[in-house]
């Protein structure tokens, strides 16, 4: 396959994923952060939640809210159905998103949940709002805090006694360099094309992506609030 059909078969692959989202969003960059641990290509759409697009609104009609995660024209709403999608997708590419035991994978969810509907507000309403009601949303926010921290100390406590399982890098053979890594990378996404697995369904495939940073972007906090508040 020559370079231009191959150029041809990786816009392809970036067109079968888009994502729907808005700069300030926590949950768009849980989403962002996600596809690029897969390493999946994709394109993305600044939404202003301020003046929802039709394209929103068509594909997420119930909570008219972001990320949406289009895949191959068809829409997937809320940020941890999205990453668990993501996850069963391209679940051939990079490390697994959520744990593969059930019991770890069922903890996992309980504390994203926690996160989402224990934590998160407080902090969005501390950054948002003045006076007692900032106060108020403050302390809520470090009680949440608090509840985290300890749940961070068993499991540390527990990683300690050597009940738990702490991920290490694989060590790279001696003499291979980043380029032969991903020359092979490359080899093997040419020889799944060719094989016939590049199909218009066909799940696209991973590359190497860069970690979208929420950091550098214009913008108040109360703004970025106002926006969140409907997110």
């Amino acid at each position: 396959m020559d370079h231009h059909l191959e150029q041809q078969a990786a816009e392809s692959e970036k067109k079968a994923v888009k994502l729907l989202g808005m700069w300030a969003s926590p949950y768009v960059l849980q989403v962002r952060w996600a596809l690029a641990m897969k390493g999946v290509e994709y394109e993305y759409v600044e939404e202003d939640l301020r003046s929802k697009s039709a394209q929103l609104l068509a594909y997420n009609p119930v909570h008219k809210k972001v990320p949406v995660l289009v895949y191959h024209g068809r829409p997937i709403a809320e940020s941890q159905v999205i990453l668990e999608f993501i996850d069963d997708a391209w679940n051939h590419c990079g490390d697994p998103i959520l744990p593969r035991d059930p019991y770890r994978r069922a903890m996992a969810r309980f504390w994203a949940r926690f996160n989402q509907d224990k934590l998160s507000p407080p902090i969005w309403r501390w950054f948002t709002t003045e006076g007692e009601e900032q106060e108020a949303a403050y302390e809520a926010a470090v009680e949440q805090l608090l509840v985290l921290e300890k749940e961070l100390r068993r499991r540390e406590a527990v990683l300690r006694r050597g009940e738990g399982r702490v991920r290490r890098p694989v060590a790279r053979p001696a003499g291979v360099r980043d380029s032969d890594l991903r020359g092979d990378r490359h080899r093997r996404r040419r020889r799944r094309r060719e094989d016939g697995h590049g199909g218009e369904d066909a799940v696209p495939g991973c590359v190497d992506g860069e970690v979208p940073q929420l950091a550098g972007r214009q913008g108040s906090s109360a703004a970025a609030g106002e926006a969140a508040a409907q997110i």
